[in-house]
């Protein structure tokens, strides 16, 4: 059996327990496709993530707001892919299973593989690594994001449908945001201090100069990256918009297009029977030319005039 993680930083801590899932692999999409159609007895756990957290992964790599994005959705579809095309082989677990005991996912996992049954794992507060402020503040960040984009919100919603179920006490969600005001609280303490701490010789960066400086160097670096974010969605936003302008244009053109072969075909019908109109026209008139001019019309024309006849229905030269 073997194991693959999603992301690098999904699996973080000293706590994470990894070595019964079998042998680590890196993810590659084509290697595990390969070697899955290869051996039909290989098993592989996949170490995945809502699209959120993955979204968090990438920002806490570095990715910029677009390389995020483009990640998140190559991965999920690759994973999506390996689970749909061997469901029996290809087991995704959500990252959280690394911070529980060894023999509660190794019994979830065989009766995965033996039974076919859906993991359900719960995780307590003491299974928990230490979480830090900006891992929440990504997190955030990428649930909006995920939110924002309707591609990923599908692939989210197909992820966790795929990955086996982590419940959370409420001690954790607790845990979470004292840990989130807890950072806040600090940012708040080091703009306070930062006009009260003297500045010595000897103490380095240590001086009130040099804590002002950090925090606005914090708050530009802050300012920049929702910049970046704002810039990002907005360039989405506009070729989302010119993408439905440009199908609605093309919709009108297509309308306009039916409608102009439309009137050419009735033109041309109207057309061909105007023309047979013209020739029965002309063969009557021919036929009452000749049948006016015959000798039996004349010789009747007395009788006619006799019974009430018009003296120009009598000959037409």
């Amino acid at each position: 059996m073997y194991y693959s993680v999603a992301h690098s930083e999904l699996v973080h801590g000293d706590g994470a327990q990894l070595a019964h899932l079998g042998e680590a692999v890196t993810f590659d999409h084509n290697a595990l496709y390969k070697c899955i159609r290869e051996d039909a007895g290989s098993r592989f756990v996949v170490l995945a993530a809502p699209a959120a957290r993955l979204y968090a992964a990438c920002l806490a790599d570095g990715l910029e707001a677009e390389g995020a994005h483009e990640w998140v959705a190559t991965r999920a579809k690759e994973i999506l892919d390996l689970f749909r095309h061997a469901r029996r082989q290809v087991l995704v677990l959500p990252s959280e299973i690394s911070w529980l005991s060894g023999d509660i996912v190794s019994s979830a996992v065989q009766a995965y593989f033996d039974e076919r049954a859906q993991p359900v794992f719960r995780v307590r507060l003491d299974d928990m690594p230490e979480l830090l402020p900006v891992s929440l503040l990504h997190q955030l960040v990428g649930k909006a994001a995920v939110e924002a984009s309707p591609l990923l919100t599908r692939l989210d919603q197909e992820l966790r449908a795929s990955m086996g179920c982590v419940e959370r006490d409420a001690e954790v969600l607790e845990q979470e945001v004292a840990i989130s005001l807890s950072g806040l609280t600090e940012l708040i303490d080091r703009a306070a201090s930062a006009n009260q701490t003297p500045a010595g010789v000897g103490e380095g960066p240590v001086t009130a100069l040099d804590a002002q400086r950090a925090l606005v160097a914090d708050l530009q670096n802050a300012l920049l990256e929702c910049q970046s974010e704002l810039e990002w969605y907005h360039r989405l936003a506009s070729r989302r918009g010119g993408g439905l302008e440009q199908r609605r244009i093309e919709q009108e053109r297509d309308a306009a297009v039916k409608e102009r072969d439309r009137l050419r075909a009735e033109n041309a019908d109207q057309a061909f029977t105007l023309e047979w109109s013209r020739r029965d026209a002309e063969q009557l008139r021919d036929a009452l030319k000749q049948t006016r001019n015959s000798t039996s019309w004349k010789v009747t024309a007395p009788l006619r005039m006799f019974r009430g006849g018009s003296v120009a229905d009598e000959v037409v030269e």
